[in-house]
C-alpha cells in the first residue's frame, strides 16, 4: 500500500510531460496530477518539482502552486493509506475477538 509521484517525459523532444499520482494498493494505478512540467523542472531523485534559475517569473509562481498543490495532496493520500493499513490491521484482530467472544458464551 502506498503513493508516489511520478513524471512521464513527453514523447516529444523538449516538451512538457506529465506528473502522475502511482497508487500501489494490490495492483498500480497512475492517475493524472493535472500538471505538467519540463524534463529539467523536475527531481528524479527526490520525486518533485525544482525551480531551475532561469525560469521567468510567470512559471516560477506556476511551479510554486504545483509543488505545493501536490505536496498537500500526496500528504493527505499517504495518511489515508496510513489509515487503510490500520484498519486493516485492527479490524480482523477486533473480528476474532468477538467470534472467540461469541464462541464462549454458547
Amino acid at each position: 500500500m502506498g503513493v508516489k509521484l511520478k513524471f512521464r517525459p513527453s514523447s516529444s523532444k523538449g516538451k512538457k510531460g506529465s506528473v502522475h499520482f502511482q497508487f500501489i494498493y494490490r495492483n498500480e494505478r497512475h492517475v493524472p496530477s493535472g500538471y505538467n512540467v519540463y524534463p529539467d523542472e523536475w527531481h528524479d531523485s527526490f520525486a518533485c518539482i525544482v525551480i531551475p534559475e532561469n525560469t521567468d517569473s510567470e512559471r516560477k509562481e506556476y511551479l510554486r502552486e504545483a509543488f505545493k498543490d501536490l505536496s498537500e495532496k500526496l500528504a493527505t493520500f499517504k495518511k489515508v493509506f496510513a489509515a487503510l493499513k490500520w484498519q486493516k490491521r485492527i479490524i480482523p484482530s477486533i473480528r476474532s475477538l468477538n467470534y472467540a467472544s461469541n464462541r464462549r458464551q454458547t
